[in-house]
Formats: C-alpha cells, structure tokens, sequence
C-alpha cells in the first residue's frame, strides 16, 4: 500500500471514530462510505477496504463486517435456505429431503476433502474419488473430465457459485457461498 493511501486510511478511521462516538450506527457508517464513493461494487479492494474500516472502528469480527456491507451469509433463515434451493436450484417439496441430502453431502465431501490435505494426499485423492461417485454414481464419467451427468451437474452448481472447478470433476472447490449454504442445509435437516 502506497504512503498516500496509508495516510488516507488513517484520516478516514480518525473521522469514522468520531462518527461513531457521536452515535452514528454501522449501516449509517457504511451508507456515508458508499456516499462517499469509499466502496463501489465491482472494486472488491474498495469493499475490503469498507470492511477493515468498520472493523476497526466499531470493533467488528469478520462475519459482522461481511453481513453490515450486504456479505455474509445469504441464508439467515431456513425461509431463506428454502427460497434459494426453490427458486434457485429447481427443488420441489415432492421429492422430499433426498435432494437437500444429496447437496449437503456432496458439499460436504468437498469441505472434508479440503480440511484432509493436511494429512497428506491419500485422504485427499479417496475424498476426490468419493465425490466423483457422488455426484456421477453410475460410472458416467470418462476419467478425470467426464461426459456424464456428474459433469453437467458439477457445472450447474459452479453456475450457482456453491463451487468452482478448474478442468475437471476432481478439481472442484467450495467457495464462500458453498460453505454457507452447507452450514444452512445442516441447520435445515436438523430442524427438520
């Protein structure tokens, strides 16, 4: 970071302190910093730097942050996790929680697959043959690249930013929203 935008950080959690203790609230803090053109969508530096900013004055962990900035999890409530794999992802209360199920586990191999590469590369390559079955289970798939089904379903979910892949099904990653929406699937099967 340049020395002009360090001292322009600094100026700008000077003014937002004194905000703050003259009462202003953190969505009136983040609704002056767009205002000020201090985060503009499309810029992901400008959103980091908003968040950092309100982390720093008003004491905020990461997730709270996020969630004051229009981040965070979209999925606050099982309405919300319900109206997404609706509207979303094309479920029908008709086929009963086997979908919900479905999704969560096979995000879920991905989030344990991550975690395993610590432990070295068996696990992760067992977890990597464990997800191909799961989203190809009869074997459609031509090696690693696919021509199945699993292919198709792998790029819809990428489509819906649950995952990412590279070139192909052993090459799959969460991403934030992916993460997310498995912690809510868990919350909504446990409700269940």
């Amino acid at each position: 970071m340049t020395d002009i935008n360090l001292d322009k950080e600094r100026g700008n959690l000077a003014r937002y302190e004194a905000l703050r203790e003259a009462g202003t609230t953190v969505p009136e803090a983040y609704a002056l910093m767009e205002a000020e053109g201090l985060v503009t969508e499309g810029k992901g530096h400008l959103k980091i730097a908003a968040i950092r900013l309100l982390r720093g004055v008003y004491g905020l962990t990461l997730e709270q942050a996020k969630e004051a900035t229009g981040g965070g999890t979209p999925f606050k409530t099982a309405e919300d996790t319900r109206r997404f794999l609706t509207e979303e992802m094309g479920y029908c209360d008709c086929a009963g929680d086997g979908p919900i199920v479905f999704l969560r586990d096979s995000l879920r191999i991905l989030e344990t697959r991550l975690k395993s590469a610590k432990e070295g590369m068996a696990p992760f390559h067992a977890l990597t043959q464990q997800f191909i079955r799961q989203v190809d289970p009869f074997g459609e798939a031509e090696g690693a690249n696919g021509a199945g089904g699993g292919p198709w379903l792998v790029m819809f979910w990428q489509h819906k930013k649950l995952l990412s892949h590279s070139r192909n099904l052993s090459d799959c990653h969460l991403t934030p929203k992916g993460e997310y929406l498995l912690a809510a699937l868990d919350k909504l099967l446990s409700d269940a």
